[in-house]
């Protein structure tokens, strides 16, 4: 009896082992993942010349501190256009996923945060 209630409990436990380390399948996930390690902001205004700032992180998330986060400085009291790209550089090879990201609109959000305002 007792060996009956070993084999169970040894059962019980290798099954819930196995089924536990199963990765995950997420049929939403199909898309390739790409860092995002360089962000390039444009800001235009009427009969003016852009604006152009730029956020950057080589190695990505984790590791160096990014190489590049430039400080906006706008014009107070000035309407602006602005524009967003969003570029993945490997090996020193820029490749722009901006469009990649527009048709995933809805998997993307964007956040303007701004301090400073008056």
């Amino acid at each position: 009896m007792r060996s009956l209630k070993q084999l169970v409990a040894a059962v019980l436990l290798l099954s819930l082992t196995l089924l536990s380390c199963k990765k995950p399948s997420n049929a939403n996930d199909e898309n390739e993942h790409e860092a995002i390690n360089k962000i390039v902001l444009t800001f235009s205004r009427s009969g003016s010349t852009d604006l152009i700032f730029i956020a950057e992180d080589p190695d990505g998330d984790g590791g160096l501190p990014p190489s590049r986060i430039d400080t906006i400085r706008l014009v107070p009291g000035q309407n602006y256009t602005t524009g967003i790209k969003f570029i993945n550089i490997v090996n020193g090879v820029e490749k722009d996923l901006t469009p990649s990201v527009i048709s995933q609109g809805r998997s993307h959000e964007v956040f303007y945060i701004p301090s400073g305002v008056q």
